[in-house]
């Protein structure tokens, strides 16, 4: 919330939204369901001397203290967030550095899109809430550091925020805590050979920034696999097993253009090394992952390339006699909508991969095999700590698969 931000930010007091809502008339518990009258009459009850007024877009940058700002107000989702300042930039474009809850961070915003959002011939000025303070209890959190570089490393654009919380990176010190399951029916024939695949797939996972670009992580998968193979009418038979999975990995993104721009490109470098206790199979991944921001959605395009290694000869002869390698391009986007404002807490995401499962080795049973697969998913935030992801994949070309998945994840460190 707001407003327990600015209270607390001026004070010696720890303002709590629990706090606001105890002094205010009950309703849904969401800060947008009051006016502004009873927002200044809450920080009243709570010791507080608060008034409001409005500003034109030309005069609120001269403000040289924190308030609530009402912003987005000619959308349905207007909502006030916590100014903490403006200021212009090498090319003196201006940008508004606010606090918004509806993300929970620091962002940054070019000042002309801010005035397109919340401006216009029905609404001509912004509207704000002032708190009185005194200037030495001020905290850290709410002005602005005079370094260039730490308003950048502690500032994120809108795109990156609303991807964070969404759960698609982690932030400094943000831990991510998930289980998932994958069910998945499948066939293949080769020569007359006929292979019914049926998979269960549990994981648990963690991830954990360790600052506003890189992230570590690792995951444990249990597999339970069911193989049914036969050739005509003339032979048929069942094989079942089961496999532990471990996996580590640390990233890295990298910005390659301008922090405020609103076509945001970055490049996501990750390596990752991996286990597989049935055969004692290791791995060594390099993936290399291109991301554009653009207002309609996130696009991203990027390869894996691998080597599979064991001490089984048998085993040996089936993997990859090089390189594996695959490739994918996707899209995501949060469903933001005006008129349905639930949409406002789902990402839609599609994706569409090749992958070359196993390298042509004349000297061994293995084939040149290619696979295929384009997958759907829906991420949908409970609240910011708990957010739902199904999942639905088919796969084609060496086998023809169909997969279902849910992952439910805990989002910590906010």
């Amino acid at each position: 919330m707001a407003l327990s931000q600015l209270l607390t930010g001026i004070s010696d007091k720890s303002i709590s939204e629990q706090d606001i809502f105890n002094v205010i008339r009950p309703l849904s518990g969401d800060e947008d369901d009051y006016d502004i009258g009873e927002l200044i009459d809450a920080a009243g009850k709570l010791g507080f001397t608060a008034d409001n007024g409005k500003l034109a877009s030309d005069v609120l940058p001269n403000l040289r203290e924190p308030v609530l700002l009402l912003i987005d107000i000619t959308t349905k989702l207007s909502h006030f967030v916590v100014l903490k300042g403006i200021r212009s930039g090498k090319d003196a474009n201006e940008t508004a550095y606010l606090f918004d809850p509806a993300t929970g961070y620091d962002i940054q915003v070019p000042y002309k899109t801010l005035i397109e959002r919340s401006i216009d011939s029905e609404h001509p000025k912004f509207q704000f809430i002032r708190v009185a303070y005194f200037p030495e209890k001020l905290k850290k959190s709410l002005y602005l550091p005079e370094s260039e570089s730490d308003i950048q490393d502690k500032y994120y654009t809108e795109a990156e925020a609303n991807s964070l919380a969404m759960g698609n990176s982690s932030k400094k010190g943000q831990l991510t805590v998930g289980y998932g399951f994958v069910a998945s029916l499948g066939n293949n024939k080769i020569n007359g050979l006929t292979r019914n695949l049926n998979n269960f797939n549990h994981k648990i996972h963690a991830e954990y920034g360790l600052d506003k670009n890189s992230e570590i992580g690792g995951s444990i998968e249990y597999v339970d696999n069911t193989e049914i193979i036969s050739f005509g009418n003339e032979y048929k038979e069942n094989f079942n097993y089961t496999n532990r999975l471990y996996e580590a990995y640390l990233s890295q993104n990298f910005k390659l253009d301008k922090i405020d721009d609103t076509g945001k490109t970055n490049l996501n470098v990750s390596i990752a090394g991996s286990y597989a206790e049935k055969n004692n199979i290791f791995g060594a991944y390099l993936s290399v992952t291109g991301i554009k921001n653009t207002e309609y959605a996130q696009f991203s395009l990027g390869g894996t390339i691998g080597r599979e290694f064991t001490y089984d000869r048998l085993t040996r002869s089936l993997l990859p006699e090089y390189l594996s390698y695959s490739g994918f391009i996707g899209a995501s986007k949060q469903l933001t909508n005006d008129y349905f404002p639930v949409l406002n807490d789902f990402e839609g995401a599609v994706n569409f991969k090749v992958s070359q499962g196993q390298n042509e080795n004349k000297n061994t049973v293995g084939t040149f095999q290619r696979t295929y697969s384009t997958s759907t998913s829906l991420k949908y935030v409970l609240t910011r700590t708990i957010q739902i992801e199904p999942s639905f994949t088919y796969s084609f070309g060496a086998t023809e698969t169909f997969s279902f998945g849910m992952d439910i994840s805990y989002v910590g460190g906010w």
